[in-house]
């Protein structure tokens, strides 16, 4: 497994751990909690793992991985 296949990994148990109710299909996390206006309205796409929220006009947050989960990356840099 690589170093990439690892991290995603990793992103994954932080996003379920993080987000209990979220639902998984198709490669898509839904209802997931925006972490820019905290409403559980996101969505994650497991393939990029960047995040969406859905609330275009209120919010409309796009976040990377690295946005989300910076501690995962801290790794890296060692």
């Amino acid at each position: 497994m690589n170093y990439y296949e690892l991290i995603k990994l990793d992103y994954i148990r932080y996003l379920e751990s993080d987000n209990p109710k979220a639902k998984h299909h198709n490669g898509i996390y839904t209802g997931v909690v925006c972490q820019n206006c905290g409403k559980n309205e996101a969505s994650v796409y497991t393939d990029t793992g960047f995040s969406r929220c859905n609330r275009e006009n209120k919010c409309g947050a796009k976040l990377s991985p690295k946005q989300q989960y910076p501690q995962l990356f801290e790794k890296m840099a060692d």
